[in-house]
């Protein structure tokens, strides 16, 4: 059997369709739910599909590896807030933003840096291509999903000016993502 792709267009019966109910049922016991799911879908940030009825979802995205301005160490986002849930998540995650429909890589870890660290000056830092990499893996979002992901990653310096000890950012949904500089591991 062919692999098939779900429409980013398609409607909220199309997808449950597509996912099946036992599906649908398993994704909503993981931090993200099938709505979430949906709606990454809807904007272009991810592409389910299916074959021999095995469901993928394929997600590209910006990484930013963004180094201390003094010392040898790296931000990492510690924690995130997810509303819906009203639950903390706890990680240790270099800072990412998925792709969106059209966006280049490097426009995404701009848009990333914007709106996940508030760097709206783009004066105050530079960024660097490092390269990229495909991997599989079963998603910690969305309860064990078998997710294909292509990363692109950035190196990013940042002038003294941007430097804070610790980012605490909320975005208008009411998520709230906590960034701290570690030693890269």
């Amino acid at each position: 059997m062919s692999e098939v792709s779900l429409c980013h267009s398609c409607s909220w019966q199309e997808f449950l369709d597509f996912l099946g109910k036992e599906t649908s049922t398993l994704l909503n016991q993981g931090t993200k739910t099938s709505e979430d799911l949906f709606l990454e879908l809807q904007e272009g940030e991810s592409i389910l599909t299916k074959k021999d009825n095995a469901l993928f979802r394929k997600v590209s995205i910006a990484k930013m590896r963004i180094a201390h301005p003094s010392e040898q160490l790296v931000l990492m986002e510690t924690a995130q807030f997810l509303p819906k849930k009203k639950i903390w998540r706890h990680r240790a995650i270099l800072p990412s933003e998925k792709l969106q429909q059209g966006e280049s890589a490097e426009q995404a870890a701009i848009r990333g840096l914007k709106e996940e660290l508030e760097f709206t000056c783009r004066d105050h830092y530079k960024i660097t291509l490092l390269g990229d990499e495909h991997s599989e893996g079963l998603s910690s979002s969305y309860n064990n999903l078998k997710t294909r992901y292509y990363a692109v990653t950035f190196l990013v310096i940042i002038t003294k000016n941007l430097f804070k000890d610790k980012y605490t950012i909320e975005e208008k949904d009411g998520k709230i993502s906590v960034f701290e500089w570690q030693r890269e591991e």
